[in-house]
């Protein structure tokens, strides 16, 4: 499957509208007409080809291969409770017409089926005033915006909604302006388009911890850094993060 536009907090962003699409398999030797809810990742598809093709992996390949799941041997992947996943983007709709592009931001989430955490690890906050960054009009398409692909009017919408809907609103706000929280928790059986940060609920306290060190121990393995986007180079070896800041 795949996200559609790039509308608010979805497509282009960290969160689970922008992360996360339907997988259906299909072919020789698979098990169907199951519904799996173990959680998968893009990084899986390599290994999970080349198995069912009697080729094995290099060990330096960070996914797991699915066709113990498709086959119908098992229904999850033994070692695994969670996925991660990344984003290294810029918004354009964040800026004044003026500018030539947008804010730079690199964020992380840590997800377990329920709890979905992110880690906002860099964001390039905007200096403009908050009225001129949001105002009717000043988008490029990003967060659904009138454009020549998509001639919807979300953005300009969120503006005008303001007062009676103050929550999209704020949503947008935190986008545009790159000031979100550093880190984020939502738990997507009770919340699933992921809008009530529970981050600072006490509640929570444990299963912050848990994700939070998901975070490390991920970033640690697949050698991630915390590294602006516009300096970031492919095949990189850099210094493992240790914990989050």
């Amino acid at each position: 499957g795949d996200h559609g536009i790039p509308v608010q907090r979805g497509k282009t962003s960290i969160y689970p509208a922008g992360t996360q699409v339907p997988c259906y398999f299909r072919g020789p030797g698979i098990s169907g007409g199951r519904l799996i809810d173990s959680p998968i990742s893009q990084c899986d598809f390599n290994p999970t080809f080349l198995e069912a093709f009697g080729v094995t992996a290099e060990p330096n390949c960070h996914g797991a291969s699915l066709w113990p799941i498709l086959s119908g041997s098992r229904d999850s992947i033994a070692s695994r409770q969670t996925v991660m996943t990344e984003t290294n983007n810029s918004f354009m709709s964040t800026q004044s017409k003026s500018r030539q592009r947008g804010n730079q931001t690199a964020a992380r989430a840590v997800c377990d089926g329920r709890f979905y955490y992110i880690a906002n690890i860099i964001q390039e906050r905007i200096k403009l005033p908050e009225q001129k960054a949001l105002f009717v009009g000043s988008g490029h398409g990003e967060y659904g915006d009138p454009g020549p692909q998509y001639e919807i009017d979300l953005h300009d919408e969120t503006i005008r909604q303001k007062a009676t809907q103050p929550l999209p609103y704020e949503l947008l706000r935190q986008l545009c302006m790159s000031d979100a929280l550093p880190e984020e928790l939502y738990d997507l059986d009770a919340d699933p388009w992921a809008v009530r940060n529970l981050i600072a609920d006490p509640q929570y306290a444990v299963v912050v911890e848990r994700m939070r060190r998901e975070m490390v121990d991920w970033r640690n393995r697949t050698n991630d850094a915390d590294v602006h986007p516009r300096k970031l180079q492919r095949r990189e070896q850099l210094e493992p993060v240790g914990s989050l800041r």
